[in-house]
């Protein structure tokens, strides 16, 4: 799951905290830089996105192996948008 606000995000995964940082959008492109998190990247990574209807999918242009849990989140499958 992955949570935005303006100009940040918080990366779960099952529900646990990964990540959190400042994303900058250009685009269909998405570059996420991790600011904080048990699984912070120490490089930024970059993605494509997909918005169809409430399905969001993230396709990766570049990131870090070391960065597993954000890549693993980002693409494991298509997101769905949660009603607040």
């Amino acid at each position: 799951m992955i949570n935005f606000t303006k100009a940040a995000y918080h990366v779960f995964d099952d529900g646990h905290p990964i990540t959190h940082g400042k994303d900058t959008f250009r685009g269909n492109t998405i570059t996420f830089h991790d600011t904080g998190g048990m699984g912070a990247c120490p490089t930024v990574g970059k993605y494509k996105f997909k918005l169809t209807g409430n399905k969001l999918r993230f396709t990766v242009i570049s990131d870090s192996s070391s960065c597993a849990g954000r890549k693993g989140v980002l693409t494991r499958g298509a997101l769905t948008k949660a009603s607040r």
